[in-house]
């Protein structure tokens, strides 16, 4: 989640204010956390069904001050493309069932032997979505402070780890997408030709990993100074 954050940090500020803003936040937030992990369970038919109605959510935040006709279009559109699918695959069962049966034959080869590995891009980009309509309906500090109650109540080692290695990982996670930023913008406005481009992007990402390195020695150094460790929920720095 922090590192959707340095992506979606600024969506709340510009989306449109709807009946999601008006719900409660921790309510919203538990209830979308805990529709994360029973959605880890469920078959991948329903996770596929769970995106549409999250894309036509995201469609009507997207259209709430503009006029509801184009709305609607956007949402007639999806059931559209299904039907005429639908129909396509009849039809073409009618005509030619031999040729039909390999078709499907040849995408449920491909579907069981790849099953995991789209089952878990379904669930990124489900994750992705949920997460995205949390952002852009709440303020992240209200997301945090309703898991930072939950967690200064559980006594649970491993959660208590957790929590505290998440404190830091935001600020290193956007530390590190800025200098991204810069190493990208950098190189498109300088006329570089393919050839040296390459060696360009040679050195910058060792530099990068050089200051990711040099990022995790300073945060270390701090941890280790100040004597800070996991079983510290608030954090005192002493002086």
């Amino acid at each position: 989640m922090n590192l959707l954050l340095s992506f979606l940090f600024d969506r709340y500020m510009h989306s449109p204010k709807s009946w999601l803003h008006e719900i409660k936040s921790c309510s919203k937030t538990y209830l979308f956390f805990i529709y994360l992990y029973i959605s880890l369970y469920i078959d991948s038919k329903y996770i596929i069904i769970s995106l549409l109605c999250n894309i036509i959510i995201l469609i009507y935040l997207r259209n709430i001050k503009n006029n509801y006709k184009k709305f609607i279009l956007q949402i007639l559109l999806i059931p559209s493309i299904i039907i005429y699918n639908q129909i396509l695959s009849t039809q073409l069962q009618i005509k030619n069932s031999f040729y039909t049966k390999y078709i499907y034959t040849c995408f449920s080869y491909i579907y069981h032997e790849n099953i995991l590995s789209i089952r878990i891009f379904l669930i990124f980009i489900h994750y992705f979505f949920i997460i995205h309509i949390l952002f852009i309906t709440t303020i992240y500090e209200e997301v945090m402070f309703c898991f930072f109650n939950f967690l200064i109540d559980c006594k649970n080692y491993t959660i208590n780890r957790i929590a505290f290695i998440s404190i830091f990982s935001l600020q290193a996670l956007e530390s590190i997408i800025i200098k991204i930023n810069r190493i990208i913008i950098t190189i498109q406005k300088k006329r570089i030709t393919k050839l040296f481009k390459y060696y360009i992007y040679i050195y910058f990402i060792s530099k990068l990993i050089e200051d990711i390195y040099k990022d995790t020695y300073k945060i270390s150094s701090v941890l280790y100074s100040r004597e800070l460790n996991d079983k510290l929920v608030y954090i005192n720095i002493y002086k």
